[in-house]
């Protein structure tokens, strides 16, 4: 018997535990407010209440969803948290005051322009997060690619290698055995041949060959992001890359010969 996916649990922990929430508080509103007293926006202020409650709960459905999520770096996506839950939390306390002890239409006005005005907050808070989240994921796509560019094609190819390793399991079993030793092979004929550089005549061959390794990790996280519809189509992506790099080492190998 396989073992259960931990998202989907949580997943379903959550949904039960939002039912109920929101279950509690239309009882707690209906118990402890007096039909005859109840202001005109009751079912408004009942309706955003579980609407703020959704949010909140939203958030750590979020945190569980497995699929690619959007680029959120460092520490931003606790920051988002924060912003999240503390909006919830402070207009909930609002709605819930509103049901409870101000019922009275001459509120209203009053209640609908504090609530206009947190949400103007929240909505500014959680844009200038979202801002500062792009800027830095930026940069640090940037110091990576810069990183990258500067790593020795056989490390680059390491690290594809232990990529694949260690997140492969979702691919189909042979072509994944089929991509490791077609990796493999790659990476030990650049290991084993003359440092790249050292070669005048042989730079365009080595620039092919970086363009090379940079498409073949294109290639690889579109398998293992589910971007791609065909995992398997992108895994042969991957080896026709490594093909070609072996047949451009080849190339170069000859020019070291003359």
């Amino acid at each position: 018997m396989g073992a259960r996916d931990p998202s989907k649990t949580g997943a379903g922990i959550l949904t039960v535990l939002w039912a109920l929430t929101c279950a509690l508080t239309i009882w707690l509103a209906m118990v402890l407010t007096n039909a005859a007293t109840r202001s005109t926006t009751f079912a408004f202020d009942i309706f955003l209440a579980c609407l703020l409650e959704t949010l909140a709960y939203g958030y750590f459905a979020f945190l569980l969803w497995r699929r690619p999520k959007p680029r959120i770096g460092g520490g931003f996506l606790p920051a988002i948290g924060v912003v999240v839950i503390s909006y919830a939390a402070v207009s909930l306390l609002l709605v819930l005051c509103r049901v409870a002890l101000y019922p009275s239409a001459q509120s209203t006005k009053t209640y609908f322009i504090v609530l206009a005005v947190e949400t103007l907050l929240f909505l500014a808070v959680l844009g200038a997060v979202l801002v500062l989240n792009a800027h830095k994921t930026s940069e640090d796509e940037h110091h990576v690619a810069d990183a990258t560019r500067s790593m020795r094609p056989e490390d680059q190819l390491s690290e594809v290698l232990q990529t694949l390793t260690r997140e492969g399991v979702k691919l189909e079993k042979n072509a994944l055995h089929d991509t490791e030793s077609a990796l493999r092979r790659a990476r030990e004929k650049i290991a084993y041949s003359l440092p790249f550089g050292r070669i005048p005549s042989a730079a365009g061959i080595e620039e092919e060959i970086a363009g090379e390794v940079s498409s073949l990790r294109d290639s690889l996280s579109r398998a293992l992001n589910g971007t791609s519809t065909e995992p398997a189509s992108a895994l042969t992506s991957v080896r026709r890359s490594v093909d070609r790099i072996l047949d451009l080492m080849s190339r170069r190998d000859r020019l070291v010969v003359r």
